[in-house]
């Protein structure tokens, strides 16, 4: 199979956020991956680090993210130099735009998008308003977005919707893209309820390399881990009413702080909030926790941490929310409990460290997961597949000239 599409000339299309998140590293995953592959890969991107925080940069974000004929002529001279056989997106979002795509089908290119959060069909992206789920702007109904101002500045919040608005009637999404690539079938299933063809959308999850950890032969760590963002969308006031419940359970707490959100939280003295770790502080800290927490109340995409806590035989408590039911197997690969519920996790918390011997053969099932389903390879195999099934179907004359 791989030999019919070797060394393709690949264009991945990304418009790269302020701050490093799961995406990023996913779309750095999958460059690497191609090129260790033998294909031919070059990006198109843009950095919304380039925004200036200021009304003009607001103004530039809103009207590019409509409509920025800057990044179409360089994504059109791009296409024409580089001559890509197909053409994979990511995000677009503020200053490449939907308005690339209609140009890449003109040019005769097959293009898949893959759909890394919920933005085509939600404008803020996240299905979240008000520290809660929000689906108030399903069918059509963007306006939703500015009468409760969801991103609590209403100049960007009529951007967001605006956008949404424009590139659903002109059928940017629906009209010029080939296949769309869905991390889980809960993602697939919110495409095709608000319209999207279900033979155009298949479900890839993400995959995270753990080659580091292949021979690593773990034993139980001392304490219960938690590693990303800490905002309210991730769930840490649960985690952190839940760890008053159990004291005598330290939880460590990975990632950058908004520390305006935790002011008015209890902090119990057994949470510690380690901050950002580097790569190798990141590795020893899944290597020395006993389980992971992932405490979401929204719609998570597919964590990144997931995986990697499945490649260090880490078990996972998590919330029964969205497509996180599809990847944790509830008592075989990690513990689910009911979203927003304290006192749930609180028991479950408790259940994992007493049960050590079910603890440690959770992550080994967990690891033979990641091993079976996430892997580079497993998920290399999946996406050639759809590479070589759209540009057969396309099969157009390519008009570069």
């Amino acid at each position: 199979m791989e030999e019919t599409v070797k060394k393709l000339k690949i264009l991945l299309v990304h418009n790269e956020y302020k701050i490093f998140s799961g995406e990023e590293a996913a779309v750095a995953g999958l460059e690497s991956l191609l090129k260790a592959k033998g294909h031919e890969v070059l990006c198109f991107k843009r950095s919304s680090a380039s925004l200036r925080d200021s009304f003009y940069g607001k103004i530039k974000a809103c009207a590019a993210g409509i409509y920025n004929p800057f990044a179409v002529n360089a994504f059109i001279k791009t296409v024409k130099t580089f001559k890509p056989d197909i053409i994979h997106v990511h995000n677009l979002f503020p200053l490449i735009s939907p308005s690339i795509i209609p140009a890449a089908k003109k040019l005769g290119v097959p293009v898949v998008m893959t759909v890394h959060n919920y933005r085509l069909i939600c404008p803020n992206g996240r299905y979240f308003n008000n520290n809660k789920i929000c689906e108030k702007c399903n069918g059509g109904r963007e306006w939703n977005c500015i009468i409760n101002n969801c991103e609590k500045a209403i100049f960007k919040s009529i951007g967001y919707a605006v956008r949404n608005f424009t590139a659903r009637i002109t059928g940017s999404y629906k009209n010029n893209v080939d296949r769309f690539i869905c991390l889980t079938e809960f993602q697939k299933n919110k495409l095709l309820r608000e319209g999207f063809s279900d033979a155009r959308c298949s479900v890839i999850p993400n995959f995270c390399l753990g080659s580091e950890v292949n021979s690593l032969d773990r034993k139980t760590g001392n304490y219960a881990g938690f590693v990303g963002r800490v905002t309210v969308d991730k769930g840490i006031n649960i985690l952190l009413k839940a760890a008053q419940e159990c004291p005598e359970i330290n939880i460590k707490i990975a990632g950058s702080v908004d520390y305006s959100f935790l002011r008015g939280l209890k902090i119990p003295p057994n949470v510690t909030f380690l901050g950002c770790l580097n790569k190798k502080e990141l590795v020893q800290f899944y290597k020395e926790a006993r389980f992971l927490v992932l405490p979401s109340i929204w719609y998570e995409g597919f964590p990144i941490v997931i995986l990697e806590s499945m490649a260090f035989k880490v078990p996972i408590i998590a919330s029964r929310i969205g497509g996180i039911p599809e990847i944790i197997e509830d008592g075989v690969t990690g513990l689910l409990f009911n979203p927003g519920d304290s006192v749930d996790l609180a028991l479950k918390l408790k259940w994992m460290f007493e049960n050590e011997n079910a603890c440690i053969q959770m992550g080994k099932n967990a690891r033979k997961e990641f091993e079976e389903k996430y892997t580079a390879g497993k998920n290399y195999e999946i996406l050639m597949n759809i590479y070589k099934a759209v540009m057969s179907k396309t099969n157009s004359q390519l008009s570069y000239g």
